[in-house]
């Protein structure tokens, strides 16, 4: 299998091959429930997490919200 490139809030990472949205935020340990996520500037829903297949040079943007006082 093959690796591809994305970007990742600005720094380079190297995926295996037919890796989805989903697996890419376990493998980094994000708690699904407090992020938003664009792909390519294209906000991607929650529910299609595990539907979406990274590309090669993808430009993943990922926001994680946290309360403050």
């Amino acid at each position: 299998m093959h690796n591809i490139s994305i970007i990742l809030n600005g720094i380079s990472y190297s995926l295996q091959e037919r890796t989805t949205l989903h697996d890419l935020l376990n493998n980094l340990g994000f708690n699904k429930g407090n992020i938003a996520i664009a792909i390519n500037n294209n906000i991607i829903p929650k529910a299609k997490y595990l539907e979406v297949w990274l590309q090669e040079n993808d430009k993943v943007e990922l926001v994680t919200a946290f309360q403050g006082g």
